[in-house]
C-alpha cells in the first residue's frame, strides 16, 4: 500500500474505557477514556455508495481512519476525534506487513 505521508494529518486518540470511582469510592455513572496512544491518521468518512453496497444502515456514521501500524489496538477500544467518541468495528493490518492499520469505526451514540 501506497500511502502519502502527508495526509496523516489530523490528531487522533485510541482510548480505553475505564470504570472509575468518585472521592467517596462509589462507582461513576460512566466510564472514563483513558488515553492509549496520541497518533496522526488520514481521516475519511464511509461514502453513501459504500453503505448502499455493504448493506448498512444509513443512519450510522462510520469513519475510516489510516495510521501507522501499533500493535496494542484493538476492538475493544475506541477512537477520540475532534472530541466525538467511536466504536471500533474492524481492524485491517495492510497485507499483514505491521506498517499501515485501517481502523473502521461507528460513532458512539
Amino acid at each position: 500500500m501506497k500511502v502519502n505521508i502527508g495526509e496523516l494529518n489530523k490528531r487522533i486518540a485510541i482510548v480505553e474505557l475505564i470504570e472509575g470511582q468518585d472521592d467517596e469510592g462509589f462507582p461513576l455513572d460512566e466510564p472514563i477514556p483513558v488515553e492509549i496512544y496520541k497518533v496522526w491518521a488520514k481521516v475519511t468518512n464511509k461514502s453513501g455508495s459504500e453503505i448502499f453496497k455493504s448493506n448498512s444502515d444509513y443512519s450510522k456514521k462510520i469513519t475510516r481512519f489510516l495510521i501507522r501500524y501499533r500493535k496494542r489496538i484493538n476492538e475493544s477500544q475506541k477512537v477520540r476525534y475532534n472530541n466525538i467518541l467511536y466504536d471500533i468495528q474492524y481492524l485491517n493490518n495492510y497485507n499483514e506487513e505491521n506498517k499501515w492499520l485501517e481502523i473502521i469505526a461507528e460513532v458512539v451514540k
